[in-house]
């Protein structure tokens, strides 16, 4: 073995550069005492000049009718299996001055099939006034790229292809609508860049600074801490914007990624809809600009009758086929979304019993944000489900879903000890997933009289035979 893996956190303050830095200098060490250079031969700086990956020629008017023929640059490169939506409803679930604005997203379908626990997913576009920022910023530096500009983008090499929206001409405006992550953080990369860029040597310190291990650091405060964004990382080092060119930005820019919502409905029951539950992300740091994410915002800002391109697939939750199993959901704020699809396909198929389905549903306070409140407590005076609710701020003392799991104890440990229980944990993966998996191990424990590492057996088979599943975002 050359060296031994190396596991990134893409959650860890310096993102997974702070596992690379190591385990690349380790690789490069161990490959160059296998594989001895030539005499005379060295390996290439860091910092070696980067060449564009493709070829970006611009040209106007005379192709603007054919591409803004098309409504997005995906048209004419859409999946097979993609499919258009309307907007039917795009609902506020929390109160007006709860200070999280979560949205209860109704789309319009032709009858595409779902079922419980899959995602649906989609494709985002910046916000009108990032557009602008974007714009502003190039022009006050002199890059004179207007938004009807048409790019023409050509292959350099084949190990490094033109992604599908790309492989037609683009409008510059649409490029910055759809294509580039005005939100997006940079990473080192985007330093090294600029450091090549700027003809300034102030800003080609700062940013070589940035790409060095020991500068990781003032990285993380320049850029992670308070969530600057690639805009606001061009404006502050001008002398490397003003060279921008076509072929460097889709070096500088990243493009958006495809976001996944789990589904919040059942096909059983809206055969022509699908529902998700979007948190709306705002919030402020050291900037004075509030953060804004991408996603979010943009399906916020959606409109009645509004259509978008959207695809399916499987999730990763894989719910039981024997209804007669109990079925314990824990599913805090908008962890609540795939359960409701699951809960309203039990009820669909009248196999929906208390006995058999218990939530555990977690918010800040019953009437701040208590997502789909109504349909939860009819359903559970109709006794069609167990209905468990942890209301943090509403009282003195902060009380979380962990807290009411082991209030229910007793009841947890008779549906393990059968082996007939499935768990299943969605929602934020920041603190939550281990907390509630602590107090499962401490059930456990007191209801079972079972040792520490008995429990964690136990846990950990039930993981690892798919009867206790999470899924959980950040």
């Amino acid at each position: 073995m050359i060296i031994s893996l190396g596991l990134g956190d893409d959650q860890h303050d310096f993102g997974y550069d702070a596992v690379a830095d190591v385990w690349i200098e380790s690789l490069w060490s161990n490959l160059l005492k296998i594989f001895p250079l030539p005499e005379g031969i060295y390996p290439l700086s860091r910092n070696s000049a980067i060449t564009p990956r493709w070829k970006v020629s611009l040209s106007t008017k005379a192709d603007l009718l054919l591409v803004e023929s098309y409504n997005s640059i995906y048209d004419l490169s859409r999946l097979p299996d993609e499919f258009y939506v309307t907007i039917k409803d795009n609902i506020r679930t929390t109160a007006p001055l709860h200070f999280q604005d979560v949205r209860l997203i109704k789309f319009k379908t032709n009858g595409e099939r779902y079922g419980p626990g899959d995602v649906l997913c989609l494709r985002p576009k910046n916000l009108p006034i990032q557009v602008r920022k974007l714009q502003k910023v190039l022009n006050e530096n002199n890059v004179n790229i207007k938004p009807d500009s048409v790019f023409d983008i050509a292959e350099v090499t084949s190990e490094i292809p033109i992604p599908r929206p790309l492989k037609y001409k683009v409008t510059f405006q649409q490029l910055c609508e759809e294509y580039f992550d005005l939100t997006a953080i940079p990473r080192r990369y985007t330093f090294s860049i600029l450091a090549q860029l700027t003809d300034s040597d102030l800003e080609k310190e700062k940013c070589l600074e940035f790409t060095t291990a020991e500068g990781q650091e003032d990285l993380y405060s320049y850029c992670n801490r308070p969530r600057r964004n690639i805009v606001e990382v061009l404006r502050d080092f001008p002398h490397a914007t003003k060279n921008l060119n076509g072929e460097m930005l889709f070096e500088i820019l990243t493009p958006i990624k495809p976001r996944d919502f789990s589904i919040a409905s059942s096909y059983a029951k809206y055969r022509n809809e699908i529902h998700i539950l979007v948190a709306v992300v705002k919030y402020k740091t050291k900037l004075v600009t509030e953060r804004l994410g991408l996603c979010s915002n943009y399906l916020a800002d959606l409109k009645v009758d509004d259509k978008i391109s959207v695809w399916l697939k499987r999730g990763s939750f894989s719910f039981p086929k024997d209804t007669n199993d109990t079925v314990i959901m824990v599913g805090p704020g908008t962890g609540l979304a795939p359960f409701r699809n699951y809960i309203q396909e039990r009820v669909a198929y009248n196999t929906a019993s208390a006995h058999n389905l218990i939530l555990f549903f977690g918010c800040r306070g019953k009437n701040n944000d208590f997502h789909c409140s109504d349909e939860l407590l009819a359903l559970e005076k109709e006794n069609k489900l167990r209905l468990i609710c942890a209301f943090s701020r509403d009282q003195e003392n902060k009380v979380y879903v962990q807290h009411k799991l082991l209030e229910e104890a007793s009841t947890i440990w008779n549906a393990l000890k059968d082996k007939k229980a499935y768990i299943f944990v969605a929602g934020n993966s920041k603190n939550m997933p281990q907390e509630v998996r602590n107090a499962f191990v401490s059930t456990c424990i007191e209801q079972g009289n079972l040792s520490k590492e008995e429990a964690e057996k136990l846990i950990r088979e039930m993981e690892r035979t798919n009867r206790y599943q999470t899924e959980t975002w950040f």
